[in-house]
């Protein structure tokens, strides 16, 4: 990885097993060219939710 993290520790960041460091949240946003913010919103979704379409 290009931020220089270890494959276990990005795995393990990935399943929720261990937290990260805003530290290395600025590391892995400059590694994919992104602001850190970008890294720490909720994704919007492109499709509805099962709740929303029966409302």
């Amino acid at each position: 990885m290009a931020a220089g993290f270890h494959r276990v520790y990005v795995s393990r960041l990935e399943s929720g097993k261990w937290n990260v460091s805003l530290d290395n949240v600025e590391r892995i946003a400059s590694a994919l060219g992104v602001d850190p913010i970008e890294l720490l919103l909720h994704p919007r979704s492109s499709s509805p939710k099962a709740d929303d379409a029966t409302s």
